[in-house]
């Protein structure tokens, strides 16, 4: 069966929390701040494949989240990163953005990549807020969400078709966390 239209619902993967810690060891009075900082949420990523033709493979599996930064530690550990989400798509596959039909992108030849969500950043620990004024700082950042949104329509486009529409990659970190990010994946 050849499917050339497809919607799907893509989120990148949350930061990791930073950590509020402190450096306790024996013969060490005042050891100071060393919580770490939390890993960066994973992206989802459009990959071409010379192997695919269709995208039927998208139509029964059409959520795709990305794995989440892992929370920072104490005695400055980062947090380890989020694995991105890769989705193989055949050549010749274009993305918009569902709302506004803003093209997003498209993936040419075998093994182009595209970024349709975007991870959060991992949140700083109490080390990282260390300065002369505050020599035990208390507090943490959390981490940013990643971004989510549905992507509509996905086509398989031959040489007479236009360019399909893919979702919106510009803005501010506050209004797309704000507002939902609607694209379509079309081939």
């Amino acid at each position: 069966m050849f499917v050339d239209q497809v919607k799907i619902f893509v989120k990148g993967g949350n930061g990791g929390n930073g950590c509020v810690s402190f450096r306790r060891e024996a013969h060490v009075p005042r050891g100071g701040p060393d919580g770490g900082v939390g890993g960066h949420g994973g992206d989802v990523v459009l990959v071409a494949v010379s192997h695919q033709n269709t995208l039927l493979p998208l139509r029964y599996q059409a959520e795709h989240r990305a794995d989440r930064g892992r929370h920072g530690g104490p005695g400055n550990r980062t947090g380890r990163d989020g694995a991105p989400r890769e989705i193989p798509v055949p050549p010749g596959t274009s993305a918009r953005e569902a709302e506004t039909g803003e093209l997003l992108g498209e993936v040419l030849r075998d093994g182009d990549r595209l970024v349709v969500a975007r991870g959060g950043q991992g949140g700083r620990g109490n080390r990282s807020f260390l300065s002369n004024r505050n020599r035990a700082p208390r507090e943490s950042e959390p981490g940013q969400a990643g971004e989510e949104g549905a992507d509509d329509g996905a086509s398989r486009r031959d040489e007479e078709d236009q360019p399909e529409d893919v979702g919106d990659e510009a803005g501010g970190e506050e209004e797309r966390a704000a507002e939902d990010d609607h694209r379509a994946v079309e081939d």
